[in-house]
């Protein structure tokens, strides 16, 4: 595939940032620089130049003179990222409540009750969606820049949560309920557990 607009390295960035977000490109994998540059008949420059910005965003690391690798995982630092999204979200659902946009909550919920069996595409669409909704509730423009700083990295764990779209899908449907009902304090407990359950199965997968 050939790249003809004019950010050339801007592109091949998005291109390397959703296949590693995605798990097209698995953790602790090299990333062949010279094969993405012959994929998009490009130099090989444009291609350094993106890999070494993923690698300041922290998603890939640069080992010297071997290469550039997808961004390993211990199980410490993923406890610790989903710690600081724990904050924030629990934070922004307890303290700023009365600003949710309960109109798109209602709408997102409606449609987990008509489709139960959701794919992956319709599933990260939702995600994205609601736990969007319960950061811009706070309403702070700072404190949601510092959530987005760690943003690409709640979606690649979303994607190391394997096979559990309909008991993460279950547990959305519930939380939106009791967020619905004005029972913000059962909310807020439910919303602890299902981060809690997508770090433990990142951890188990990360392990596996």
């Amino acid at each position: 595939m050939s790249i003809i607009t004019k950010s050339i390295t801007d592109q091949i960035y998005n291109i390397i940032k959703n296949r590693i977000l995605m798990q097209e490109y698995k953790l602790g994998s090299k990333i062949d620089m010279n094969e993405l540059a012959e994929e998009h008949e490009i130099s090989i420059m444009p291609v350094r130049d993106a890999l070494k910005r993923l690698s300041n965003q922290g998603l890939v690391t640069n080992k010297s003179r071997v290469g550039f690798f997808v961004r390993k995982f211990s199980e410490e630092e993923i406890r610790n990222i989903m710690e600081v999204r724990n904050m924030y979200e629990t934070y922004c659902l307890q303290n700023h409540y009365n600003n949710l946009e309960m109109k798109k909550v209602k709408k997102i919920y409606e449609s987990i009750e008509c489709n139960k069996s959701l794919n992956r595409k319709e599933f990260d669409k939702i995600d994205t969606e609601f736990h969007n909704l319960i950061i811009q509730a706070a309403e702070n423009d700072f404190l949601i820049n510092h959530y987005n700083e760690i943003n690409d990295l709640i979606v690649l764990f979303k994607h190391l949560d394997k096979q559990r779209i309909k008991l993460a899908n279950e547990e959305h449907c519930s939380l939106m309920k009791s967020i619905l009902d004005g029972d913000i304090e059962v909310a807020v407990e439910k919303l602890e557990q299902h981060i809690r359950n997508v770090k433990n199965s990142v951890i188990d997968n990360v392990k596996n």
